[in-house]
């Protein structure tokens, strides 16, 4: 992923974060943001980052750790996770 790449990236998931805060995205559980948003915000960002020209984003990783589930996009070997900050950072995915 070059830097230009890596900047849109940022910038759209910088974007729907806010409008996910601001309720203009709404989902089940989206008040609560980012806390158990993961799948739903994870599936929303692939579309937009599909309908935003990045094309290749790999579906859905979802994995269980400690009781917990986790979901995050993946993209040219890179994680993609817009809700990681739920998290403590302590925790290692």
């Amino acid at each position: 992923m070059d830097d230009i790449e890596k900047n849109q990236i940022q910038e759209i998931i910088l974007g729907l974060r806010q409008e996910i805060k601001n309720g203009i995205v709404k989902f089940p559980g989206s008040e609560d943001f980012p806390l158990g948003c993961c799948g739903n915000a994870s599936e929303i960002l692939k579309n937009r980052l599909y309908r935003d020209g990045i094309d290749g984003v790999k579906s859905k990783v979802n994995m269980w750790y400690n009781s917990q589930s986790h979901s995050w996009l993946v993209y040219k070997e890179h994680i993609i996770d817009i809700t990681i900050d739920q998290f403590d950072s302590s925790i290692d995915f």
